[in-house]
């Protein structure tokens, strides 16, 4: 059962199968959010709903019997998480708990990123760069609020909607930052003090678009190529595994042809 449950599971058919199922019940929950269609084909959708928990239930029993032992599937967090979503799908939806299942419903169309190694990829270079990327984030809060309070003495009186305060000055420069209705801001002080606007803008800009910005990025594509490397390195350790293990399979289903074979002959 084990080698056949684990010739399922690599198998890329059984991927793109429950791939399929994951989009066409992303499909059905949205049909559902038409007031007109949810109040005419409720039957349609409660069947519906119940063939994919089913069907999302075999697959997922299908892996775990395909991992080694419990505690490697659920050393996995995304096999820990597919439980999860499949598990309160079973709970009753109706009183308080109605709300919870259906919401735990839309869970499923988050199984994409597990199912999807390319979307998986993505999702483990975010968690990769967090730790860096809070580092830079802190970075950027100081920048802010140097700029802010050089910008509430220079153009607290020429424009105080958008400079009157610490906090109205940061919300400026984040809004800057952006590059949302920044020209429109440095309009209204330009016209009382041209070059300190200039210079304030232009070394602003320059520090948070072009520098801050640009290493926001780098962290991100650096991380993704770490991820390429190591998730290439496992793929590569793991066939020669995986032959193994299909040698192994075969050599014990010779063998109890073989025993089965001997016990006829001794009868």
């Amino acid at each position: 059962m084990n080698a056949w449950s684990r010739r399922v599971a690599s198998s890329p058919p059984f991927h793109k199968l429950a791939m399929t199922l994951i989009v066409l019940n992303a499909v059905v929950l949205g049909l559902e959010a038409i007031p007109s269609l949810s109040d005419s084909w409720r039957p349609t959708f409660i069947v519906l709903n119940r063939v994919f928990q089913g069907l999302f239930t075999a697959e997922i029993l299908i892996r775990f019997l395909a991992a080694k032992s419990p505690a490697a599937f659920f050393r996995d967090g995304w096999n820990s998480f597919d439980v999860i979503v499949v598990a309160v799908a079973f709970v009753p939806a109706a009183g308080p708990t109605a709300t919870v299942a259906r919401l735990t419903r839309v869970l499923r169309i988050v199984r994409l990123i597990e199912v999807s190694q390319e979307m998986k990829l993505i999702v483990g270079t975010i968690i990769a760069s967090l730790r860096s990327l809070s580092r830079l984030i802190v970075m950027i809060v100081l920048l802010l609020y140097s700029y802010a309070i050089v910008g509430f003495h220079l153009f607290h009186e020429s424009d105080p909607a958008n400079w009157g305060d610490l906090g109205k000055g940061m919300w400026t420069l984040f809004q800057t930052m952006t590059l949302e209705g920044w020209v429109e801001k440095q309009k209204v002080t330009f016209d009382a003090q041209p070059h300190e606007t200039w210079i304030f803008y232009s070394t602003f800009l320059l520090f948070t678009t072009y520098f801050v910005l640009n290493l926001f990025v780098a962290i991100v594509v650096n991380n993704l190529q770490t991820m390429k490397e190591e998730q290439q390195e496992s793929a590569d350790a793991a066939h020669p595994q995986a032959d193994l293990l299909a040698q192994i399979d075969g050599l014990r289903a010779q063998l109890d042809s073989f025993e089965a074979k001997v016990r006829a002959t001794k009868g």
